[in-house]
């Protein structure tokens, strides 16, 4: 409750939220510390389920000022707030400013015009104008607001000098937004995809992500909640197109990277793994047959893998810059017009130890109940752990 001035005959509403364990049941309105008796004018409405009180006075009148007073109980004690409430007769207009200081001709007339969220509207259908004699001010005054009427409001003044505007925004609490367009839930127009990128080096996952009102987004890397900032950075394109940049990239970013989008309709999600690149592997295949034997691996060849005959009888197996996934067991097969054989060899690399699920930083249990801890983490040679 906060100190109020009322113009008189019009309404006065004060709204109050408590809380407690156990809920305060016990909540009275006073006033000159007198309990407030209901009547055709003042109504208190009640839920105490959420603790949501409102006390409403309509046609204020000059024997209602005095202060105001909310008390509420329980068991354990009370809590209290207070105001002080005085009624004003200040004068009503919403007319011309004519002879006004030098700004207007003589015989002139002001114009003013009211706009909420752009589009112009009569304030008399809803709230008063007042004009205060001593300050040439006009006041859009607001008497039992409703989440409603929360928006961006604009008065514009116009004489036959030009035009002077000001804006201010109201925001009522509980209210609902206005939407300039049909609300969506959010969506993956473009999903991440795998990138492979050398340490030292900057990463960058990117997506397209639609939804109104816009989407908040969570980042997360194996599960666990990221947090942006320093060498990571959210960065947006466009309204829709967003990216995740990680800069001196370090073995220990690696890993599957999770972005969630979510707005009041639902939620969307997009993942993609961030691969850590090493050197080159270069592997050599020599094989001897008559006629001369044709060599094919069952690996699809790209840019970064590929097999390419050398010279007659020798063949070279390359992958550029290795990643973990490289790592594994690979067939040779050579054929000719006599017969089929094949081979397999095994690629394995060191590398140093890389937690990949951290520990939930909080962990609450009853008494006497298990708890399990749980770390994931890679390496080879395969890791150890100590507690």
């Amino acid at each position: 409750m906060k100190p109020t001035e009322v113009i008189e005959n019009t309404n006065l509403s004060y709204t109050i939220h408590v809380k407690g364990d156990p809920m305060p049941e016990n909540v009275q309105f006073l006033k000159d510390d007198q309990q407030i008796v209901e009547d055709e004018r003042v109504k208190i409405h009640r839920d105490p389920t959420v603790g949501h009180y409102e006390m409403l006075i309509s046609h204020v009148q000059r024997e209602d000022e005095g202060v105001y007073k909310c008390v509420a109980r329980n068991k354990f004690g009370k809590a209290e707030c207070e105001a002080e409430m005085t009624v004003s007769d200040e004068q009503l207009v919403y007319e011309s400013l004519s002879g006004k200081g030098s700004l207007l001709a003589t015989g002139e007339k002001a114009e003013f015009k009211w706009f909420r969220d752009g589009q112009e509207f009569d304030p008399l259908e809803r709230f008063n104008v007042m004009f205060k004699d001593d300050e040439d001010t006009l006041a859009l005054v607001f008497q039992n607001v409703t989440p409603e009427d929360a928006g961006l409001y604009t008065c514009v003044a116009s004489t036959s000098c030009g035009k002077i505007s000001c804006s201010a925004e109201l925001t009522v609490e509980g209210s609902i937004n206005r939407l300039f367009r049909d609300p969506e839930p959010p969506s993956i127009k473009e999903e991440m995809t795998n990138t492979q990128v050398s340490v030292g080096g900057s990463a960058m996952l990117e997506c397209k992500v639609g939804g109104y009102p816009k989407p908040e987004l969570k980042w997360s890397k194996n599960g666990l909640d990221l947090e942006t900032g320093g060498r990571l950075k959210v960065l947006w394109e466009d309204e829709e197109s967003v990216a995740l940049v990680i800069k001196n990239v370090e073995e220990r970013d690696a890993g599957l990277y999770q972005v969630d989008a979510i707005n009041e309709l639902g939620q969307a999600y997009s993942t993609a793994k961030l691969a850590i690149r090493g050197d080159n592997l270069d592997y050599s295949i020599e094989v001897e047959g008559e006629p001369e034997p044709v060599i094919h691996m069952p690996v699809e060849s790209t840019d970064r893998v590929k097999l390419e005959q050398v010279k007659d009888n020798l063949w070279k197996f390359t992958i550029k810059g290795m990643v973990a996934g490289d790592c594994g067991s690979y067939t040779v097969v050579a054929v000719n017009d006599v017969a089929q054989v094949s081979d397999f060899f095994t690629i394995a690399t060191d590398s140093a130890p890389q937690i990949t699920r951290e520990m939930d930083s909080e962990t609450e249990k009853k008494l006497h109940m298990d708890v399990t801890i749980e770390v994931r983490a890679t390496g080879s040679p395969r890791t150890r752990c100590r507690w």
